[in-house]
């Protein structure tokens, strides 16, 4: 007898491996035509200097894991690597030390920059997995593999899926997370399972400053639990025991993030640049005044108080500072600091159009249905569908009044979430009323969606819906939206081919 279970979970492997082959291959394409960005440069220069000197002083702009992650291949090239020189430290956001180390030493640059984005291709592939389970578990094997083959083509995922920034990264640990977390809160608590919401937490701190947004999430998320238990506990014992495992939770994700610090404990005047030191007793003096009694307390913080990785806290108050001031640019104009609407506009240009359409009715579908009635089952499949909302929900809120407009990639976290629920789509579609008409416009859905990315590829990151069209799309959004330096080999090989030796070229371009 034909085991038809089993063949059609096989047939279920195989279409998740040959989607992981394709997301392989097309980010091998990016990296193969693209070239290492400034920024690209720099990281992979802070992580090579921080794993080398154990020394994570280098910049505090961003957590040290995912420039750490872009530098651990480098260990096993042949690099002439002067970095104890003092401009490494002390001079803007060490570029020249990066530009030293990448092209005045003798190495090859296109092999470095080839062997640092190993780690982002298996982050990649990690975040590709892990969506796949998430889905699996939520709306079943047939949403999975939607949801798998969603990411493969995403031209948001694509484009900054190989690129040595903290996005990727921190958008991984912050999906894990959410997953382990979901998974102790429907399958029950154990101790393996409160270890891995540790240490997907410590990595996603260790990541970006997005991640503390965290916290109060894992904290709603065991409120919601108590309230929708079958069987509830008494009120101080529920509160007493969910302490305990916060605690422990909160514990372990310290250790993994202090750990990427290399266990930094010490003055932030020993710890920080000597230019992030002068730059912050210039903002003491003048927010508090020489007369001010808040001066002394704020200086002795500063050059006397002994504190674990200084670099992450004070790291945090550089990333007020510079929202406060940064400029944006929308729709043609320029403008200091942020519009709450900016990343609204941004995933309604830069997302792809049946993903937008696969997110929004499965958003509505969603709505519809929560339950008004007791019934526990219906109860639970909230419960699940919340841990696709409310992160999603928190980040987009988070984004839109963060102060930084600089792109899709700052609010990439949204991505997983997004697709995450447009999987439902495959379980709404089998539904008995309309099935064959559902499935026809899923399936003219999907064709568009692939479309969509091999029209633009390997150009991911510079691509634009067709509301605006990648041609348009430099009249509504910039900065990383666009261009991130990423197409000199392209420009090359435009001058050669239409005969161009006249040239003026302005590339030097900061992204923080």
């Amino acid at each position: 007898m034909v085991d038809l279970k089993r063949m059609a979970k096989e047939h279920a492997s195989t279409i998740a491996a040959f989607l992981i082959l394709a997301i392989i291959l097309q980010l091998g394409a990016v990296i193969l035509t693209t070239n290492p960005m400034v920024d690209e440069q720099s990281g992979i220069t802070i992580g090579y200097y921080s794993i080398t000197h154990l020394d994570t002083t280098l910049q505090i702009f961003n957590p040290p894991l995912a420039y750490e992650l872009s530098a651990l291949p480098l260990l096993f090239l042949d690099l002439n690597a002067p970095l104890s020189f003092d401009e490494c430290k002390n001079t803007f956001v060490f570029y020249g030390c990066a530009q030293k180390f990448f092209f005045e030493q003798g190495n090859n640059p296109e092999q470095m920059a080839l062997f640092a984005k190993i780690p982002f291709i298996i982050l990649s592939i990690l975040l590709a997995l892990l969506l796949y389970l998430f889905a699996k578990g939520l709306y079943g094997q047939k949403a999975a593999l939607f949801a798998l083959f969603l990411y493969a083509f995403s031209t948001s995922m694509l484009g900054f899926g190989s690129i040595v920034f903290t996005d990727l990264a921190v958008t991984l640990f912050i999906f894990s997370t959410v997953y382990f977390l979901w998974r102790i809160l429907t399958k029950g608590y154990s101790t393996w399972r409160i270890v891995a919401v540790g240490i997907s937490l410590g990595l996603a701190l260790a990541s970006k400053f997005t991640a503390l947004l965290l916290f109060p999430l894992i904290l709603i998320f065991f409120v919601m639990a108590h309230f929708m238990a079958s069987k509830k506990m008494p009120w101080k014992a529920a509160i007493k025991t969910q302490a305990k495992r916060y605690f422990l939770i909160s514990l372990i994700a310290f250790l993994v993030m202090f750990s990427t610090y290399f266990f930094s404990f010490t003055t932030a005047e020993k710890k920080l640049p000597e230019r992030y030191i002068a730059q912050i007793d210039d903002q003491i003096d003048a927010i508090f005044g020489e007369q001010s009694v808040m001066r002394g307390p704020a200086h002795f913080l500063v050059h006397r108080l002994p504190m674990p990785m200084p670099e992450y806290f004070f790291g945090i108050l550089s990333q007020f500072r510079i929202s406060v001031d940064k400029e944006g640019y929308l729709n043609g104009q320029s403008y200091t600091g942020g519009k709450w609407y900016y990343f609204l506009e941004v995933l309604a240009l830069k997302i792809q159009i049946p993903l937008l359409i696969f997110f929004l009715a499965s958003l509505l579908y969603t709505a519809w249905q929560i339950p008004k009635d007791k019934d526990h089952k219906k109860r639970a499949a909230l419960l699940s569908d919340s841990f696709v909302l409310i992160p999603f929900f928190s980040f987009l809120v988070f984004f839109m009044f963060m102060g930084l407009n600089l792109g899709l990639r700052h609010a990439l976290p949204l991505l997983p979430f997004m697709m995450l629920l447009g999987s439902k789509i495959v379980p709404i579609s089998q539904e008995s009323a309309h099935k064959e008409l559902k499935s026809f416009i899923l399936a003219v859905l999907m064709g568009w969606y692939v479309l969509s990315a091999l029209l633009i590829a390997p150009h991911y990151a510079a691509y634009f819906n067709e509301i605006v069209g990648p041609d348009n799309g430099h009249q509504y959004l910039l900065s990383s939206n666009l261009d991130l330096g990423q197409d000199l080999k392209g420009l090359v090989n435009y001058l050669q081919d239409n005969n161009i030796t006249n040239v003026k070229l302005s590339y030097h371009v900061i992204y923080i």
